[in-house]
């Protein structure tokens, strides 16, 4: 009897850890966090006044480049991206994700695309385009990349057709040349009214502190009401919900005056998801300015630090039947804008591969949050906190 109840104790066990195990959307979400935040912090180094980059871009890119994956750099991406093998389970997880994200309806857009292109005289392996089905909805294509700059405009063009136009120029000349073999591709657009706009008529030129003693002219909206109200640590945050509350824009803003890339340094994962959780709504007077930032890296390297140290020259012969080669390039590009109306957003990550109701009105007195000093934003899905966008803003103009 005692051998049958360690036996069950035992199984019991295992199956308890393999539960755990179990890679959940929000743990794929605190992943695309970790690996947007490294990259915004790294991007300060090459612009010094606005970043924004698309952590859930990025990181279904790797994604789709995981499923072809093998030996030592498909073990660094499970480690460093996703804690966990991206087994069919973990695989249902994103697909899962996937679908949250994506959303058509009246003053909501949001989609997610994927696609992979492989040279005209190379083969998908099966087992890739499966997976690459099942979990990212692909458009795998044929391309002739012995034409470069035919292929790079037709690329190009897919793109700016899936992210409104905002993102018409992803690959640069001579990111394709004929040694290319393969480009898997992310897009990403998102469109949404506020669910409380602005009035136009409050905004004003105001005064905005890009230092602690140099301030410039911007367009400043203005709001009074109720909202979710955050407030720890020298930070003050509020979200300003859109008309599905699915999705939210949280803004974070130091109590005192920081130079941008101070601002970038210390935003970190937690920050963000405690003021989601525990912020709390309460009468809110607050100043925004008006802002459009763009930016654009190779983000090959920034993944090499970041863990991928195999990422150029790694194994990725599940994903045809002939060898495609390394990595030589990871192109990212992220463009966020925000006025009285509400936020248009889109970003792409291409991954270059070569052979070889009126609210409550509170009693108490209002918080004043004016955002007049370099700051933080988030674009997030609630429910996953899966962030859609992050970036800093030194410079709204």
């Amino acid at each position: 009897m005692r051998s049958f109840q360690c036996i069950v104790a035992i199984v019991a066990s295992l199956w308890i850890s393999q539960a755990r195990a179990q890679i959940s959307e929000s743990d794929i979400a605190r992943k695309q966090l970790e690996l947007g935040l490294f990259a915004l912090k790294n991007g300060m180094a090459e612009q010094s006044a606005n970043v924004t980059v698309s952590p859930y871009s990025i990181h279904s890119a790797m994604m789709l480049l995981r499923l072809g994956a093998r030996g030592a750099i498909a073990a660094q991406m499970d480690e460093r991206l996703l804690a966990g093998s991206f087994s069919p389970e973990a695989q249902d997880s994103y697909r899962k994700l996937n679908a949250q994200i994506s959303r058509s309806e009246e003053g909501l857009i949001s989609t997610p695309a994927n696609t992979v292109w492989l040279r005209s005289d190379l083969k998908f392996q099966k087992d890739y385009l499966e997976a690459a089905q099942r979990t990212f909805a692909t458009e795998p294509s044929s391309v002739d990349f012995t034409v470069p700059e035919k292929a790079r405009a037709i690329i190009n063009e897919w793109v700016s057709a899936r992210t409104g136009a905002l993102i018409s120029q992803l690959l640069p000349p001579r990111f394709i040349t004929e040694r290319t073999t393969c480009v898997l591709v992310n897009a990403l657009y998102f469109k949404s009214a506020w669910l409380h706009p602005f009035s136009k008529t409050d905004t004003r030129e105001r005064d905005f502190w890009t230092s602690s003693s140099s301030s410039v002219k911007v367009s400043m909206m203005s709001h009074s009401r109720s909202m979710e109200y955050f407030e720890a640590d020298g930070w003050q945050g509020v979200q300003l919900p859109y008309h599905s509350a699915d999705f939210a824009f949280v803004v974070l803003v130091p109590t005192e005056k920081r130079a941008v890339r101070e601002v970038a340094r210390t935003l970190s994962h937690d920050l963000i998801i405690r003021s989601l959780q525990e912020s709390a709504s309460t009468r809110v007077n607050l100043l925004l300015p008006r802002f459009k930032v763009r930016f654009s890296t190779d983000l090959v390297d920034q993944l090499s630090a970041f863990g991928l140290t195999k990422l150029r020259d790694g194994d990725y012969s599940g994903l045809s039947t002939e060898g495609v080669g390394g990595i030589n390039g990871v192109i990212h590009e992220a463009v966020v804008s925000v006025d009285e109306v509400g936020t248009e957003a889109a970003a792409a990550t291409a991954v270059g591969m070569v052979g070889s109701g009126m609210p409550r009105i509170d009693p108490v007195k209002p918080k004043e949050v004016y955002v007049d000093r370099p700051f933080a934003f988030a674009l997030v899905h609630r429910t996953s906190s899966a962030p859609l966008f992050v970036g800093v803003v030194g410079d709204p103009r």
